[in-house]
């Protein structure tokens, strides 16, 4: 049988919310996280605490008028002076996502564009042809790098497309029936690598 190698401590306040997790190891050696929330519940600042200060490193969250996760930032100091920003979030009108887009202002690293079928279920994450001209954010002609990848994912959709070359069988429940994606970079025999999966359920 393995020895124990680290112990985990939880502590919650009074409405409930957890408050810090420390990770504690055999050896004395420990981390600890701490959890800040606003009046609505919505955790504003997460503190990662090493056990020496230059493993600090500390996120904060801002949202907007009706809850939504606009903005993620990072610094090295628990004020947040100086902090940058990290992920920024937009939305449709039924409030979910659209497009999240990772890194500093001025140098971003990478648009993420969702799209959703009719009932809301997620359907495609950028597009699995990884070309400005399909992707739904125009990344690649934006001052946004080309998409890393693409994700295309179906439920009860099983004609016209790759699923009905596989007889997929078609999920009405918010199963998922397929999927196909892509990654840019990743090859085999020359080739860019497409996966299409068939699930099975």
């Amino acid at each position: 049988m393995n020895s124990l190698a680290f112990t985990t401590y939880y502590s919650y306040n009074d409405l409930g919310e957890i408050e810090w997790i420390i990770n504690k190891w055999v050896d004395g050696k420990y981390n600890t996280i701490k959890y800040k929330y606003d009046l609505q519940k919505r955790i504003t600042q997460i503190d990662f605490l090493g056990d020496q200060s230059i493993y600090n490193y500390y996120k904060f969250f801002e949202y907007d008028d009706i809850g939504r996760l606009l903005n993620v930032y990072t610094a090295d100091n628990s004020s947040g002076i100086d902090k940058e920003k990290v992920a920024e979030y937009e939305y449709f009108a039924d409030g979910t996502v659209k497009r999240l887009e990772l890194g500093p202002e001025g140098d971003k690293v990478q648009g993420v564009d969702y799209q959703y079928n009719e009932r809301g279920w997620i359907a495609q994450i950028n597009h699995q042809n990884l070309t400005s001209t399909d992707d739904p954010g125009g990344d690649g002609t934006n001052g946004l790098p080309l998409d890393k990848y693409g994700m295309v994912i179906g439920y009860n959709n099983v004609s016209g497309n790759i699923a009905s070359a596989q007889n997929a069988t078609a999920q009405w429940n918010g199963n998922i029936s397929w999927l196909m994606y892509k990654m840019y970079g990743v090859t085999t025999g020359g080739s860019l690598v497409e996966i299409h999966i068939l699930m099975i359920m």
